[in-house]
């Protein structure tokens, strides 16, 4: 009981500083989209050095923000080459999508030999089963100890 307990906070917590990270760099991004909107627009209207290179440094913090992503995405989609200096973001992406939808159960036969494919009734049916198949074990079990 108390590990189940001790395994509930740090899910508890790891999901709460995933999400407050995630927030942080989602506002990151969209921090440095707006300051290289505004840069651009000092750098049409007042092409100086300093403002080029101001556009410059934000341009490069972005690229790495995007670099950061894109090797979130090739760890995720279990990629097993990658060479450096590749951005085959997109690629990388659906692939992890595409892995993501094969390793779903997408389609189950119920007790009746009919095709369920909606995913609320399909998750209703595989636990279905898995409590009839662990039930029939508990009745063997207690039997045997008898």
């Amino acid at each position: 009981m108390l590990w189940d307990l001790i395994k509930y906070k740090i899910r508890q917590l790891s999901i709460k500083y995933g999400k407050e990270k995630a927030r942080k760099k989602r506002k990151r991004i969209t921090d440095i989209e707006a300051s290289l909107k505004i840069c651009e627009e000092n750098c049409s209207r007042c092409p100086s050095a300093e403002n080029l290179e101001q556009f410059e440094i934000l341009k490069l913090e972005y690229d790495s923000i995007y670099d950061d992503l894109a090797q979130g995405a090739i760890v995720r989609s279990k990629v097993t080459w990658y060479e450096k200096g590749e951005k085959s973001n997109k690629y990388f992406l659906n692939l992890e999508s595409h892995k993501k939808a094969k390793s779903s159960v997408r389609e189950v036969l119920n007790e009746d030999g009919v095709l369920v494919t909606d995913p609320k009734k399909v998750l209703y049916e595989i636990e279905k089963f898995y409590s009839n198949l662990y039930k029939d074990d508990l009745v063997i079990s207690t039997k045997l100890k008898m």
